[in-house]
């Protein structure tokens, strides 16, 4: 398991813990202080504000979606008018209608492309937020008696809602919204996804657990938070992580560049005859095989590192080892792209990336070899190379890698 693993994967999960622990401090810390009530009334504001600027900014539109549909639930779902139902029936009827219909909504942004707010999609999605409190309100003042049974229905004999303050259709609601959450979070490893499922989490504790309005108003507005931290995990991601092979991208190299220290080996590699095989085989294909000798750069062992440089490029940094200490792992990681090859299937081709030469060959399935040529450069303690005269170094002994027949690790003495 390497530092990069665990800062990909689980400083997210840490960020969103650490929020989560934050929120039970204040709760336990503050809820007998004199500045608790000030805070709680001006936090939704500031965390939907905060929310709508920088979705707004970074065109994160889910985010904003979110933060308006979670600011209107404390704002407006809580402090229905008086009527028929006695104030404890009325503030269950609030809770359970918005611990059913808040999970389908945050799963159904979940679900949204960023097309933008201003946009026709946009304003239509922001209608249809609108929309719902609307007409929970219009139904709820006409048959209030009737709509509060519907939304306490017993689905499973009482048996859940006996012991949460949630009726049987939230709890059923929230359990297949954390479900679909989990699975496309597993399947994509996006942080948006990420954040609805956390943003999940505090409102379940806000809805099902908290007996009190202004705890209900904490965990939302920490949900609020938690969709903000995973949109800019999100910004950062997409800054710092190449789109199409996952790994992370140029400017993140250059970043690191600047953190090295001591002796270290650069390593560049790119793909062999890639604009050949793109021209025989297509585009979509060429990306099929970008993503598949990245998997295998990113399971390099020996302490390294990869980056995606730029088209068919690859960089692999390893800090703290000297070049023959790398050049093992170089070469375990050549012969595998070579032995996995790559299996092209003609029938998934493009018309518009057909080859010209349509006489190639190819069967519905057909294995083609790939590989990959590296040369490589190292630093050592108490040079004055700096990282960029390393990585040209690495850059040189690439083609001198090609002119040796390709397929190749060549390293610069």
């Amino acid at each position: 398991m390497t530092l990069a693993f665990l800062k990909n994967l689980l400083f997210p999960l840490m960020a969103q813990g650490l929020l989560f622990l934050v929120t039970l401090l204040v709760l336990v810390f503050g809820r007998h202080e004199a500045w608790m009530p000030v805070f709680l009334r001006f936090l939704p504001l500031v965390v939907l504000g905060i929310s709508c600027l920088f979705g707004w900014r970074f065109n994160r539109s889910r985010l904003v979606f979110g933060a308006i549909l979670l600011f209107l639930a404390d704002r407006f779902l809580f402090h229905l008018p008086a009527d028929a139902l006695t104030f404890a029936g009325r503030q269950a009827f609030i809770v359970n209608v918005a611990g059913f219909f808040l999970p389908l909504n945050l799963l159904l942004i979940s679900f949204y492309k960023e097309r933008g707010l201003l946009t026709n999609r946009g304003l239509w999605r922001l209608g249809f937020i609108l929309f719902q409190p609307a007409v929970i309100a219009l139904f709820y003042q006409d048959e209030p008696a009737h709509f509060a049974g519907l939304a306490a229905f017993p689905l499973f004999s009482g048996i859940f809602s006996s012991l949460l303050s949630l009726g049987e259709p939230a709890i059923f609601s929230f359990a297949l919204a954390f479900l679909l959450l989990l699975f496309f979070y597993i399947r994509t490893k996006n942080p948006m996804e990420q954040g609805f499922l956390f943003a999940l989490c505090h409102l379940f504790l806000g809805l099902a657990v908290a007996r009190s309005a202004p705890v209900q108003t904490l965990f939302l507005a920490s949900a609020c938070l938690a969709l903000l931290l995973a949109a800019v995990e999100d910004a950062h991601a997409m800054a710092f992580r190449d789109e199409l092979t996952g790994l992370p991208a140029r400017r993140a190299l250059n970043e690191t560049f600047l953190k090295l220290q001591g002796n270290y080996t650069v390593a560049m590699l790119d793909i062999d005859f890639f604009k050949k095989f793109n021209d025989t085989y297509g585009h979509d294909i060429g990306d099929q095989v970008l993503r598949m000798v990245a998997t295998k750069l990113s399971q390099i062992t020996g302490g390294g590192r990869a980056f995606r440089y730029g088209g068919e490029e690859f960089t692999i940094l390893f800090p703290g080892k000297t070049i023959e200490e790398a050049s093992i792992h170089l070469d375990d990681v050549r012969k595998s792209v070579e032995a996995a090859g790559f299996h092209v299937r003609g029938k998934n081709r493009h018309k518009k990336d057909a080859p010209k030469n349509r006489n190639t060959g190819l069967h519905a399935c057909q294995r083609v070899s790939v590989t990959i040529s590296i040369g490589a450069a190292h630093k050592k303690k108490g040079q004055a190379l700096t990282p960029y005269a390393v990585l040209k170094d690495a850059d040189q002994a690439l083609y001198k890698a090609k002119e040796e027949g390709r397929n190749r690790v060549h390293l610069a003495r």
